[in-house]
């Protein structure tokens, strides 16, 4: 195997010369997440501010079609970031070469008496976009290649682990295989693609890049819109619809996830958005009427059906999702960003709304401030997130909103909460430096139900702990090489919800990622 991967690897080198152009250089989980930081540091100029964040589908081609026509702060180091980051090449190839090394002991995510989620809790080894990392020395390669066909692009990335830690996986597989583009007013995209909703770069409840991408269909607008009449009064939108298809290895293989998501802005400075998530269907999933299918999807009728007698207990046909976020950027020139989200699991009846509040619900707030430090290029992101016992987790689907085992929305979980801060800027020698902090505590303890949906707490465990430091280092070379080196700490108290069970987490990786073309 390892005589086959190198022959590969010489054989790719050999065929493609070097290409100066390095804009298809990150994966695409990360691309969105610098675009979007990009898009941050300009809104704090009053730059690129009518374009709605809180979506990543179409976002660079929104941004392309900005740039071509409207004349915009030229001198701008953000700006010319980002005219790199969404520039289209007709054919773009790279290879990428990851080394790392990982101490580290993954734990499942244990059920509470209300519900079940299969999930794996590993926050310093889960990377973007579903790359995570065993324990032991991890050597992974990936090939891609970009194409654009006039207004189409195509996309693909394929693994090819050649040393997976001490599980020893040496299998091939595709973790990226999409097209997209543009169809009348309407864009398209199709294949296994990222998706990230929401304001939050690290936490969004629904859609936040950490799990591998997903195996979809979106459609939505190909540029902001104007809602009719008096709603037009909302500024820009931007709409769209995704259909996706769940993996066979869960409680109910082959369910499938419906997202709607629009975002408006009212004002330059205030961005809105609305989500609904409605996860049904699959194999063995319980069965409905076509009415009641429909009807599911309003997320303001309850997701239940009736069967058999009225005396009979009504059965879930899904696990619904529902949620609002908004940014406000302040009004002065450097100002920060404040934006908050919150995601309700199963809104159920108006008067369940206490209990909805605190046990079913999902929140994060944070503040985005650009420049803290005089530093044209710098910024710092402070979040607080929470969620509560039953969010992510569902009867009968008990595998929760999770694909290959990692949740894909915050890896945080149910019943957790947490902090994170991050420091990022650009040094003068060129390069990108970025420090994480993050604390983390979840929960074990046990619930049972009591009448009119009352929780019990009848276990208390004690809560497990992470403290976690991360720092990583990007730097661009000549003939277009990008290099990335990552090393990170993570003390875990209570491990498992075990009393004194303690533990330190380590890993170190690198990543060599060569552009190429023909």
């Amino acid at each position: 195997m390892y005589k086959v991967c190198c022959i590969l690897a010489f054989a790719y080198l050999a065929l493609f010369p070097v290409s100066e152009v390095v804009g298809q250089s990150l994966r695409p989980t990360e691309k969105v997440d610098q675009v979007t930081r990009e898009i941050e540091m300009l809104l704090s100029k009053g730059i690129l501010d009518t374009i709605p964040l809180g979506q990543s589908f179409g976002l660079t081609r929104t941004v392309r079609k900005v740039f071509d026509q409207v004349k915009t702060d030229s001198s701008s180091i953000s700006e010319k970031k980002l005219k790199e980051l969404v520039q289209r090449k007709p054919f773009s190839t790279q290879l990428e070469m990851s080394f790392g090394w990982a101490e580290l002991l993954p734990r499942y995510v244990q059920g509470n008496g209300l519900g079940y989620i299969d999930a794996v809790v590993s926050p310093l080894s889960q990377g973007r976009g579903g790359r995570g990392m065993d324990q032991g020395f991890n050597v992974v390669m990936e090939p891609s290649l970009g194409l654009s066909i006039g207004e189409w692009e195509f996309y693909k990335v394929l693994s090819i682990p050649i040393a997976r830690g001490k599980s020893s996986v040496h299998s091939f597989g595709i973790q990226e295989l999409w097209g997209e583009g543009p169809i009348g007013p309407l864009y398209f995209s199709v294949g296994r693609s990222p998706l990230v909703w929401g304001p939050s770069v690290k936490g969004s409840s629904l859609f936040s890049g950490q799990a591998r991408s997903l195996d979809q269909i979106s459609l939505g607008s190909d540029d902001t819109f104007r809602l009719p009449w008096i709603l037009n009064r909302l500024g820009p939108a931007r709409l769209s619809i995704s259909l996706s298809r769940l993996e066979n290895n869960r409680d109910i293989p082959h369910s499938y996830l419906v997202g709607y998501r629009l975002n408006i802005k009212p004002w330059k400075s205030l961005e809105m958005g609305l989500s609904a998530l409605v996860h049904s269907g699959g194999d063995g999933s319980p069965s409905a009427s076509l009415r009641s299918r429909i009807l599911d999807h309003l997320i303001v009728v309850e997701p239940l059906t009736k069967l058999g007698t009225p005396g009979r207990q009504k059965l879930a046909i899904s696990n619904r999702f529902a949620g609002f976020d908004v940014r406000w950027r302040l009004p002065w020139a450097k100002a920060p960003q404040i934006y908050a989200s919150l995601v309700f699991d199963d809104l159920g009846k108006f008067n369940q709304l206490g209990r909805v509040f605190g046990q079913d619900a999902s929140y994060v707030t944070g503040v985005f401030l650009p420049q803290p430090f005089g530093n044209p290029q710098s910024s710092v992101r402070l979040e607080y997130r929470e969620a509560g016992i039953r969010f992510y987790q569902h009867n009968p689907f008990s595998s929760g909103l999770t694909i290959d085992g990692i949740i894909i929305g915050d890896n945080l979980g149910p019943n957790g909460r947490g902090g994170y801060l991050e420091f990022d800027t650009m040094t003068k020698l060129a390069g990108r430096l970025k420090l994480e902090l993050a604390w983390e505590e979840r929960s074990d303890d046990q619930y049972v139900v009591r009448e009119r949906f009352i929780f019990e707490n009848i276990l208390n465990k004690p809560e497990e702990i992470r403290v976690r430091l991360v720092g990583s280092w990007e730097e661009n070379w000549e003939l277009g090489l990008l290099t990335l080196a990552r090393v990170g700490y993570e003390k875990v108290d209570n491990y498992g919800a075990l009393q004194g069970m303690d533990r330190s987490n380590w890993l170190f990786e690198l990543r060599t990622i060569l552009p190429l073309s023909f």
